[in-house]
């Protein structure tokens, strides 16, 4: 890798260079050595005279060195579409040109700005993204026996798993990436090493190790220039410790940056809010209410002048939830414990989701790279095979017999490999008969006591003298949490059934007011349509062709949506009008919207919901329209007309 400090000498060699090629080389590196010091001007400066040159000389061997740069340029500068374009170039010129350690660092160029685009706006397609392009990386350095990229990607891979929570694949990957790492000699690098140490022994409860290697970073006295670093590195130990039930190894760490009066000097207003976050949870384990107070206010200082991440808020809830109930300020922690339960069942179902995305893959990689290793097997077989049929005629009987030999653990390896796949085969029948046994659970012992707990709920409720209204809210509110839950088991349900099975469809002719009439009396029962009005205008006289069932379950997720996103004092309208061919029904809240629902609330079962919805919606030949804004959500539904 290139130095920093090498740039005065390559400057030097670039006013004495003769030749065009000699100049297009300094220029490269020039570029690239630049961009390590974070002099991002002067790395574009020499880019473009490296780009400008190659065009000269109509070359286009530096091209990939020279987009790999500018991909970072892009990606320090958060112009990530740039940068994303910047990359692939570079990778398709290292292709073209067979530059193995280009290809490398184009392919590791593009997988940081996915993963730094994900890391800004959120979104986890570009983690996929970044993850796929790793393992691509990866599969490739393999491939070419070139190396020069694979510890960052291996690095890489840990902090996007980390990120969502999978700490057993996160720290797998951190051991291969010191598998290719050897000890650094530059003082950051050094204290990111220590501390990736003492992490993996604190997670494989190396206690004695973990001791040692967090004394060692203890007695590290870090440069002003290192000082972010190095509190980085006792942030994410401080989080392990607590993780893995060390509270006190983690109050050492907090009491060793208190101690500390240059370290909290350095601390900008970003590392000053996860600091306090994280003091305040270590006090919380000491149960020193008094200084975790303190703490947690000024996490909220620094959290209100710095963007926060979804996870420290969610952190920051936690906390004011425990100091709420030390404070025995019952009814606003359950209000925060509301919340950090929707911020939970959001977070998991992003987790769940990009596992899943994520599986696949990593299971293709791993699939291409055992193909590529019985392709080389084969190659070298081949290869061996006319090696021997090139030697001198009296060596043609034992390259013969080499080669039935080596056929024959060929014919071992395939048969192996086809055993191996009969077991994957088993493996994977057994996952589908675990799934529908689960499924079945959810059917039957999870369904049923939840209409049990429903039934009982409305007795009770029923039971209830009038003078306990406070009680009366309770058991109504727990009633609409019951139906909802008992809503999302059956839509789960259907949606299993639809995954496994063709949907079947049933159509016949029916009043579409009749389906109307039916859903809002069972809305009824959720206890939300006391809080909102309804305003329905369905003609008796328009039929659609619907399959019964479906229509239910469309017409119960829709309006038990509209209902449940509007808040109180607004109204749901249910109007309908006939075309030639086709009906609609148009279903208006006064809610805030999908963005606010997706942004604030984060309610579960939603996203399933339309989901099946749609799919129910295409089997019976009718299309959904949403249209959403701050005021509203009109969805739109047209069928088929009788």
């Amino acid at each position: 890798m290139l130095k920093a400090h090498t740039i005065a000498p390559l400057q030097s060699q670039l006013r004495a260079a003769r030749h065009d090629s000699t100049r297009l080389r300094l220029y490269t590196e020039l570029a690239r050595g630049y961009l390590l010091t974070l002099k991002l001007d002067s790395s574009a400066i020499y880019m473009d005279l490296g780009i400008k040159l190659s065009k000269q000389l109509n070359t286009s061997s530096e091209y990939s060195s020279l987009y790999s740069t500018q991909a970072h340029l892009f990606r320090y500068k958060k112009q990530y579409t740039q940068g994303i374009k910047a990359a692939q170039m570079a990778l398709d010129f290292g292709k073209k040109n067979q530059q193995p350690a280009n290809v490398e660092r184009a392919g590791y160029a593009l997988a940081i700005i996915y993963a730094n685009r994900a890391f800004d706006t959120g979104n986890p397609q570009d983690k996929i993204r970044s993850i796929r392009q790793l393992f691509e990386n990866i599969f490739y350095s393999n491939q070419h026996q070139s190396f020069t990229q694979i510890d960052r990607a291996y690095n890489l891979l840990y902090s996007l798993y980390k990120e969502n929570g999978n700490d057993s694949l996160a720290y797998l990957y951190l051991e291969k990436q010191l598998m290719y790492t050897t000890p650094p000699k530059s003082p950051n690098l050094q204290l990111l090493y220590q501390g990736i140490n003492t992490e993996l022994h604190l997670y494989h409860k190396r206690n004695a190790e973990a001791e040692a290697s967090l004394q060692q970073l203890f007695n590290i006295i870090p440069k002003k220039e290192d000082t972010e670093v190095y509190l980085y590195c006792l942030s994410e130990i401080t989080n392990v410790c607590l993780k893995r039930g060390q509270p006190d190894r983690a109050f050492s760490i907090i009491r060793k940056i208190e101690n500390s009066p240059s370290l909290l000097r350095e601390m900008n207003n970003e590392r000053r809010m996860i600091f306090n976050i994280e003091r305040t949870a270590v006090y919380l384990y000491k149960k020193n209410y008094s200084a975790a107070l303190r703490a947690h206010q000024q996490a909220l200082v620094f959290a209100k002048k710095e963007k926060s991440t979804f996870g420290d808020r969610l952190k920051l809830l936690i906390n004011q939830q425990k100091l709420f109930e030390y404070q025995q300020r019952f009814k606003e922690a359950l209000s925060l414990n509301k919340r950090i339960h929707a911020m939970q069942d959001s977070l998991t179902s992003e987790q769940f989701s990009f596992e899943l995305a994520v599986s696949e893959e990593r299971l293709a990689t791993e699939a291409k790279e055992r193909i590529f290793k019985q392709q080389l097997k084969i190659q070298q077989l081949e290869n061996q095979r006319k090696s021997q049929s090139l030697n001198q005629a009296q060596y043609i009987l034992w390259a013969t017999l080499l080669i039935l030999v080596l056929l024959s653990v060929v014919v071992i390896i395939v048969t192996l490999q086809m055993k191996k796949i009969k077991k994957q085969s088993a493996a994977l029948k057994e996952l589908n008969t675990n799934k529908d046994r689960l499924f079945g659970i959810i059917g039957h012992d999870l369904r049923s006591p939840v209409i049990f707990l429903q039934m009982s709920l409305s007795d009770v409720f029923r039971k209830i003298p009038e003078k306990y209204t406070e009680l009366s809210g309770i058991v109504s509110e727990q009633i609409a949490r019951t139906n909802s839950l008992l809503s999302t088991l059956d839509n789960l349900l259907y949606w299993s059934v639809t995954q496994r099975d063709k949907i079947s469809v049933f159509p016949r002719a029916a009043p579409l007011s009749d389906f109307v009439e039916e859903a809002l009396d069972w809305l009824q029962q959720s206890q939300l349509k006391a809080e909102v009005t309804v305003y329905a205008d369905i003609d008796p006289a328009l039929s659609i062709i619907v399959d019964d069932n479906h229509m239910r379950i469309i017409l119960r997720n829709l309006i038990h949506n509209a209902f449940k996103f509007t808040p109180k004092g607004g109204e749901v309208r249910l109007s309908a009008s006939a075309a030639e061919d086709h009906a609609e029904l148009f279903i208006r809240d006064t809610g805030p919207g999908f963005a606010g629902v997706v942004e604030n609330t984060q309610k579960r079962g939603t996203q399933l919901g339309l989901k099946l919805v749609r799919e129910l919606m295409q089997a019976n030949h009718g299309t959904m329209q949403i249209e959403s804004s701050s005021k509203g959500t009109l969805v739109k539904l047209s069928f088929p007309k009788a």
